[in-house]
């Protein structure tokens, strides 16, 4: 069933546009002492409104992940009260990094700290991302928006098709006069 198959490729091209799964964009790869850290979020460009921070926590010298740490996220812009949460591995789906579901209220320049705590050491760090303002309900979800129409039309254009290359058939009864 072509159709079948050609409407299941609409879906997924549609659809793949919005699938992230603990990662994003690299915010931040930082190593202090004998910890290196790699900060990941999505969506990229990240716009305020929810973001899924992951944090990715390794040894230093061989790069092992390091499983048994507590990372704890603050977020704070100038003006504003600031949020701090911590990341778990019961957020994250790849349980080798660390992740926290966030809530940026505005645009700006926010600055982000990542503290890192493991039974024998202790490591901060910090940077500054830039997250942008939200975008419009319209461009968000334009291409579920305009998937009916395309099939409409596709469909239209399937029973035109069908009509055009339909053959004519002469019956007894009927002459044709030019």
């Amino acid at each position: 069933m072509i159709p079948a198959r050609i409407m299941a490729g609409v879906l997924f091209c549609c659809a793949a546009a919005r699938l992230f799964g603990d990662a994003g964009a690299v915010l931040l790869r930082q190593e202090t002492g004998a910890i290196r850290i790699t900060v990941f979020a999505a969506p990229a460009p990240l716009r305020a409104g929810p973001v899924d921070v992951s944090v990715l926590v390794q040894d230093a010298t061989g790069g092992e992940p390091r499983l048994d740490a507590q990372v704890e996220l603050l977020f704070s812009l100038a003006g504003y009260p600031e949020t701090s949460l911590p990341a778990t591995h019961e957020n994250a789906t790849n349980k080798v990094l660390y992740a926290a579901p966030v809530v940026l209220q505005r645009e700006g320049r926010w600055r982000l700290e990542v503290d890192v705590r493991s039974p024998n050491q202790r490591a901060q760090f910090r940077t500054e991302v830039t997250v942008l303002s939200p975008e419009a309900p319209l461009f968000t979800y334009w291409p579920y928006l305009a998937l009916p129409g395309a099939v409409i039309l596709l469909f239209i254009l399937n029973q035109w098709l069908k009509r055009r290359s339909r053959p004519v058939r002469l019956t007894p009864g009927k002459l044709l006069f030019l």
